[in-house]
């Protein structure tokens, strides 16, 4: 038999937490405490109501068979024997109270339906009373082991409970008279009622043990212990007792038996209902966490399109420069080696954007190494030279001589400095004033660097300050809003911060801090970052200490 483990979010598994435990207990004590009060006077005999055992037997029934109807779907759901025949116990109840009620005297007629006998309903109440603890004794004993039900053994097993009852009433009110005597007359019980009785208590009585000694105690073993409790209490009022109907115990023990109804009911609908509300929790958990997976993807295919579009279109400046050169009257090699240098670099960078964008999603601690942001930025303005050239924009590298290495990712970090150049570049298409960019790195304390971006185009609105990081949010008319967010990803997950300001008169100022990473080898950073002196541009030097750095140079 293949056997699969019980779902864990069945009423049958969940483990009751100590609210529920302690509820149950305050219900057990006040059944216990009811069943003292009613023992001294429980013998005074009170006034025959025919209508009473009619009335509440109806609502134990109908109690007894949502219950079994409960449990057997529960049952089919996990696949556990255990629930099912529990569910049969407790139809069985349902089904065998309906007899009793019919054929009870007085009730409605004045010796009962079907022509019961005075035995009938004494014998009807024994088998009832001890059906459903003997089901509780095998379902404690069934090992948790789940197997494949299908509606159709409940079916049969409902069959085979329907014609038990009925082949059991058709004894009682056949031959109810050749039964042992347990009543002598219509009122007084007679010693063996007592005994047969006794036995069904002490049957209860098992079947509380069992529950209480079962290890690992679901919530629904919780409330079948209460129910199980009352049926006890109920058992020793009629057997030690009483010795007659209609007196006050006998009230008290049809009220406990149909209290312990519809408490249980209730409770397993209040459970069953808090279950479907965590399921629905759940789904919805699910049904977010896929929106955000798709959200992530989305994420990362906008990040590659932005990314790759910045060094592809690199390439196609270049290009296009070669082009003008070579069909120049005297095309100067030298410079032609330099643009194909850079578009080599441009494609390179292009490949590592994958990487690198994929590492967002990814394990980011793989690739970590020891990265010089001196050369970095040397390397990432060199590959935008072509764009500052044609825009008019004068560059500016003011990088700290004894600037340490961070640990981190080169290729992301790369994607931060050359998505804030480009961004700089945007800003200051527009500007009819003088346009320039600079870029500075200094030591912070003693184990974080700065690098900062200034430049001098229109600055940044007050409004948008604040939401300038978040993903989808742009500044640009055609701009896809994911470049500064993916640049506070990276920076966020090198352990840095990010940080943006703009000037009452213009321009925009981008702060990054990053920690020195804590195996991070000066000895293997270069001692100086070299001049690149081919464009008149782009100047490299020491950073001059002024009392406003932006405006330094």
């Amino acid at each position: 038999m293949v056997t699969r483990t019980i779902w864990d979010a069945s009423l049958a598994t969940l483990t009751p937490t100590a609210r529920q435990r302690q509820f149950a207990l305050s219900v057990a004590v006040v059944v216990l405490a009811a069943t003292a009060i009613v023992i001294p006077y429980g013998a005074v005999q009170l006034r025959a109501m025919d209508g009473f055992i009619p009335a509440t037997e109806a609502v134990v029934v109908v109690c007894d068979l949502v219950i079994a109807a409960l449990l057997a779907s529960q049952a089919v759901t996990i696949g556990s024997r255990g629930l099912l025949l529990l569910a049969s116990g407790f139809l069985f109840d349902a089904l065998i109270i309906v007899p009793h009620a019919l054929t009870f005297p007085g009730a409605f007629a004045p010796a009962g339906l079907f022509g019961a006998g005075l035995q009938t309903t004494a014998w009807l109440y024994i088998f009832w009373h001890f059906g459903l603890p003997a089901a509780m004794i095998g379902y404690t004993f069934l090992p948790r082991e789940t197997h494949t039900l299908t509606a159709t053994t409940v079916y049969w097993s409902g069959a085979f409970i329907a014609g038990l009852v009925a082949v059991l009433t058709w004894i009682t009110v056949e031959y109810g008279n050749e039964l042992p005597a347990l009543f002598a007359d219509r009122r007084g019980f007679t010693p063996l009622a007592n005994i047969a009785t006794g036995f069904d208590f002490s049957v209860s009585v098992v079947a509380l043990l069992t529950l209480l000694l079962r290890r690992e105690k679901s919530v629904f073993d919780l409330w079948l212990t209460i129910s199980v409790v009352v049926l006890v209490a109920e058992l020793a009022i009629v057997t030690f007792v009483i010795g007659s109907r209609f007196s006050l115990g006998f009230y008290a023990s049809r009220f406990l038996s149909f209290s312990a109804s519809i408490t249980v009911l209730l409770a397993l609908l209040a459970e069953t209902i808090q279950q479907d509300v965590r399921l629905a929790r759940a789904n919805l958990a699910l049904q977010l966490e896929r929106s955000r997976k798709l959200t992530s993807l989305d994420a990362a295919l906008a990040a590659i399109t932005h990314e790759a579009r910045q060094p592809l279109s690199s390439i196609a400046n270049n290009a296009e420069a070669a082009q003008l050169i070579i069909g120049g009257p005297m095309p100067d090699l030298n410079e032609l080696r330099e643009i194909a240098g850079d578009i080599l670099d441009s494609s390179l960078r292009a490949n590592e954007i994958f990487n690198s964008v994929r590492g967002l999603f990814g394990n980011f601690h793989e690739q970590l190494q020891q990265v010089d942001m001196n050369d970095v930025i040397s390397k990432m303005l060199r590959g935008s030279r072509q764009d500052l050239d044609n825009n008019g924009i004068t560059s500016r590298a003011e990088l700290e001589t004894d600037l340490p290495v961070v640990l981190g990712h080169k290729g992301q970090l790369q994607e931060v400095v050359i998505n804030l150049i480009s961004n700089a570049i945007d800003a200051m298409k527009s500007c009819s004033t003088a346009r320039n960019l600079t870029v500075r790195t200094t030591k912070r304390d003693r184990d974080r660097i700065c690098i900062s971006l200034s430049d001098s185009g229109p600055g940044i609105r007050p409004e948008q300050l604040g939401r300038i990081f978040d993903p989808f949010v742009t500044t640009k008319k055609n701009g896809m809003g994911m470049g500064l967010a993916i640049c506070r990803m990276i920076v966020e997950r090198h352990g840095g911060q990010i940080s943006v300001s703009s000037d009452d008169d213009g321009g925009a100022r981008f702060e990054i801090v990053l920690p020195i990473g804590p195996t991070a080898d000066l000895d293997q950073r270069p001692a100086k970052i070299a001049v690149a002196a081919t464009n008149p541009r782009l100047l490299f030097h020491r950073p001059r200490r002024t009392a406003d750095p932006l405006r330094a140079g």
